[in-house]
């Protein structure tokens, strides 16, 4: 997570610079720069989504190399794009000092792929919204409500939707995702509290089962240890054991 969010401030920052810049040169160098952070951001979008639903643990080295090869070249070819235009193929001045890119070929492959990783990730946060306790909603939901704001700004700005021709929503988008993040973050306990995988057996069985982290708060609850507990059970989720089990 935190080198996605490294990789979106890149992003924005190099965005804000080129937005700010005069002249169609310095314009398409900042919009190079850019790209560092752009194209890596789904990729480790896609690694914190599995390594926070704990399906992280089939990722070889190998995977994750295959996972950065499209990163990689897309990142080389938007470097040298001067030379066979297959990431931009035109530049033309607009209105507010903005500047319209036409994407070249290449482009349309990296925005296939760029919506594959994070369509990937949604369907798995979605997954692990349906298995997960009730508890844990709130948390899932705000990744999910994150992830879907950026989406929808890139959408704009590539249908040519944008309020303001050349405008690119999506580092703007990216800040409601930050707000979102940040309020997961201090309200909800995202990373606190993370979901511990678990199946039907748990939830059927008559033994009570409780789950603690390293602080001893309970993080986990099954039906029967809930029916044991009695009324307390009820804000059980992120309190200390021995506060709820006082009784």
């Amino acid at each position: 997570m935190a080198w996605l969010i490294v990789a979106i401030i890149e992003w924005s920052f190099a965005a804000a610079l080129g937005t700010a810049s005069v002249g169609v040169p310095v314009k398409v160098f900042f919009s190079k720069v850019e790209y560092l952070g752009e194209v890596s951001a789904p990729v480790l979008y896609l690694l914190f989504v599995l390594e926070y639903t704990r399906l992280d643990n089939r990722l070889t080295p190998r995977k994750i190399l295959l996972l950065w090869l499209i990163p990689a070249v897309t990142f080389i070819l938007a470097a040298t794009n001067d030379w066979h235009g297959l990431v931009w193929n035109s530049f033309t001045p607009s209105a507010n000092n903005l500047l319209i890119y036409g994407h070249g070929a290449w482009f349309w492959i990296f925005a296939a792929y760029e919506y594959l990783m994070i369509a990937v990730g949604v369907i798995i946060l979605v997954w692990a919204f349906i298995r997960s306790p009730r508890q844990f909603h709130r948390q899932i939901g705000t990744l999910i409500a994150g992830s879907s704001m950026p989406i929808l700004g890139n959408v704009i700005y590539i249908t040519g939707l944008s309020p303001v021709p050349g405008l690119d929503l999506t580092p703007v988008m990216f800040t409601l995702t930050g707000l979102t993040l940040t309020l997961g973050i201090f309200k909800f306990r995202l990373f606190s509290l993370i979901p511990v995988a678990r199946d039907a057996l748990v939830e059927s069985m008559s033994d009570g089962v409780l789950v603690l982290d390293e602080q001893n708060r309970i993080v986990d609850i099954n039906p029967a240890a809930r029916q044991l507990i009695g009324s307390a059970a009820g804000s059980a989720i992120g309190q200390p054991v021995e506060v709820i089990l006082a009784p």
